[in-house]
């Protein structure tokens, strides 16, 4: 048990890291993003999805403390920190066809709650810019290359699980 939470909470630290390198470098910002994931990846290889929940709970509480930048933080706490569990339950149906829909739908209730959390919450309260309205006019391109996107995502996230799970794994003690 104690091996377990020490790997969960150096995965967590690492992560942070990683957020914080998101938040304040100018280049790398997405791809450090995805790294957090694939911390809470290999704490759910190592340990469990037990302490891959614990550890992302942790993560997205110290991240909300400590990093100035929420942007980031958001996006962690609303998809990319629990996605490698919710993954490891997709993946339970084992018919492809169907862990790709349902992934999918996942993935599109997500992008339907953020635009209305953004449309009736956040619109009213803060201004976004020119972009925010290029976005909004073109929502429909928006969300097919965010599920494109969502897709390279998840099978980048597959290919490291297999690199971790069959080269990794089993050398850490």
């Amino acid at each position: 048990m104690t091996k377990k939470f020490t790997v969960a909470s150096i995965m967590s630290a690492l992560a942070l890291v990683c957020l914080f390198g998101s938040a304040y470098l100018p280049t790398g910002r997405i791809t450090l993003l995805a790294i957090t994931s694939m911390c809470i990846l290999v704490t759910v290889a190592q340990c469990g999805s037990y302490y891959g929940w614990l550890q992302y709970a942790a993560t997205s509480i110290l991240a909300i403390l400590l990093i100035p930048f929420k942007f980031q933080v958001l996006i962690f706490i609303a998809l990319l920190g629990y996605y490698p569990m919710v993954k490891l339950y997709i993946e339970k149906i084992e018919k492809l066809w169907i862990e790709w829909i349902v992934k999918i739908l996942f993935f599109t209730a997500l992008l339907i709650i953020a635009y209305f959390v953004v449309k009736y919450f956040l619109v009213r309260h803060i201004s976004f810019g020119a972009i925010f309205d290029i976005v909004m006019t073109h929502l429909v391109l928006v969300v097919v290359i965010a599920e494109v996107i969502f897709v390279i995502y998840d099978y980048l996230l597959s290919f490291f699980a297999k690199f971790y799970n069959e080269n990794i794994k089993d050398r850490i003690r």
